[in-house]
């Protein structure tokens, strides 16, 4: 095998978003395609019946347990599946078992699951070793007899949940910095100062007893008592939680003005009290020399996000079915919208649209539509999204649109739905919403580095395409591809420092 082939389930595994504690990797919530499919019946060469392949929907997760003899083995746990068989049976099923993914001389995979079914005994699922293995997607079938005579067979596609959107936090001004010499060491100590900013924390999973926490995009700056101003950057991990009593830690690895990084840790001490983190961090347990920092923090409130319609929305109006009106053809619909916050629960999260601004035609006449409305994107068992819009259109009466609860979410902040007035029966207005911020690409409320980064990663140039399928979202021009005049209309577009995204920037 070569070299580069080794190294994809490597690299692939590099994309999951896990986390590592210590020796302890974070379990990655998967969730089933809607191709997943489950099948009961005879196979060849036994001649009874063979039931449909029905759908198969749910969750399950994955925990890295490292590498050994060729592959990257990981625990699958907390599977939990539903079908609906075509009698209208529901079958529930849970269970656990372990994935691989490697080899030698060629790229091989194996799922095995020990799998209940309405909480019977549990059956051994086995896909056997097959040639494959696209991490982080999985796509593999497995059965109970191999499809030999009366099996179970379930083809199992899957992909990682992705993880919530990161939350803004800012520095009260109690946090501090201080410098110097502490006990026992007899050296000066230098003032406590004010430390200012911002960071990022993204819950990343519960592993043993613990919620972890990714900090990023610290940004934070100190005014010493001689005028000099030092900026710390750097990111690092956040946990709370434990067994016998609450604690929590913070560790973080740090830059000054653009050295090398040093690790700050607080150790692990009681309590907690989130939202609001209240921690000290320092380079040496504030024993003798030591840099140390006071951090007191809250989340942010998030303010609105400029969206704008890609160039695969579209407005349609008329009449479908059995009605007999004018049914115009689809034609591009273009506008904004702002995206903010509104509530969210461990399952979904919901979010208020504003300001909605778009234009379109129906044949030859403008229609303009104006409104708002919620869009949720979570799920218990799989992941889902609803858009309902109340739209006024050419200054009409409130409409209701409304896509109901449908598969999907996935490629959030990106939004991919569809809505209507009555699920095309007669007299419609379906709307194709394809969606995405127009600064602000991680919806944490501004455009800062992170969102330069994300964009830069997707400049590919004139009439080459796009990167990959979220680099959609960068083309601002809507010309099919991400280049200079992109750039030309993100610097157009970028808010200076506290304001807002103008919404007549793309014009």
């Amino acid at each position: 095998m070569s070299t580069f082939t080794r190294a994809l389930p490597l690299l692939a595994a590099a994309l999951l978003p896990t986390l590592v504690y210590g020796q302890a990797s974070l379990p990655v919530v998967y969730v089933l395609d809607a191709r997943s499919t489950w099948q009961q019946g005879c196979f060849p060469p036994c001649k009874c019946p063979l039931g449909p392949e029905t759908p198969v929907k749910g969750t399950f997760k994955l925990v890295s347990e490292g590498f050994s003899d060729w592959y990257d083995r990981y625990a699958v746990t907390d599977v939990d599946w539903t079908v609906e068989t075509a009698e209208g049976k529901v079958l529930h099923i849970t269970g656990s078992g372990s994935y691989m993914v490697g080899g030698d001389f060629v790229l091989d995979q194996r799922l095995t699951l020990d799998l209940s079914t309405n909480g019977g005994a549990s059956e051994r699922f086995d896909s056997g070793m097959v040639i494959g293995g696209g991490l982080p997607r999985i796509d593999i079938t497995v059965s109970i007899n191999q499809l030999y005579c009366q099996d179970t067979v379930i083809h199992v596609i899957a992909a990682p949940q992705p993880p919530p959107p990161p939350v803004l936090y800012r520095l009260d001004p109690k946090s501090t910095w201080q410098q110097g010499c502490f006990p026992p060491c007899l050296c000066p100590t230098g003032p406590e100062l004010s430390v200012h900013g911002t960071l990022t924390m993204r819950h990343m999973g519960f592993s043993n007893w613990y919620d972890h926490y990714a900090v990023n995009d610290v940004d934070w700056t100190v005014q010493t008592v001689d005028g000099k101003v030092v900026h710390l950057t750097g990111s690092g991990t956040y946990i709370v939680g434990g067994d016998f009593a609450l604690t929590q830690r913070l560790t973080l690895d740090l830059s000054t003005d653009g050295g090398a990084a040093e690790r700050f840790d607080s150790g692990t001490v009681l309590g907690s009290s989130l939202p609001r983190i209240d921690l000290t961090v320092s380079i040496n347990d504030m024993y003798c020399y030591d840099t140390v920092i006071h951090v007191v923090a809250a989340p942010q409130a998030v303010p609105a996000v400029l969206y704008r319609l890609l160039p695969r929305s579209t407005y349609q109006e008329g009449c479908f079915g059995m009605c007999n009106c004018v049914l115009y053809p689809e034609s591009r619909i273009t506008g904004t919208f702002s995206l903010a916050p509104e509530d969210s629960n461990p399952l979904l999260q919901t979010y208020a649209l504003t300001d909605v601004d778009w234009h379109s035609i129906a044949g030859t006449q403008p229609r303009h539509l104006t409104g708002k409305g919620l869009y949720k994107v979570g799920g218990e068992v799989a992941l889902t999204q609803q858009l309902e819009l109340d739209l006024a259109v050419n200054g009409g009466g409130p409409e209701h649109f409304d896509s109901g609860m449908v598969a999907g979410g996935a490629k959030f902040p990106l939004i991919d739905i569809q809505v209507t007035i009555g699920q095309l029966v007669c007299f419609d207005r379906p709307i194709h919403v394809m969606a995405a911020p127009v600064v602000d690409f991680n919806l944490d409320g501004s455009g800062d580095r992170a969102d330069l980064k994300w964009f830069l990663r997707c400049v590919s140039g004139p009439e080459i395409g796009f990167a990959s399928f979220g680099c959609a979202a960068a083309d601002l021009d809507a010309d099919g591809d991400v280049d200079q005049s992109d750039f030309g209309l993100l610097q157009r577009c970028w808010p200076e420092a506290g304001d807002l995204v103008d919404p007549a920037c793309l014009e």
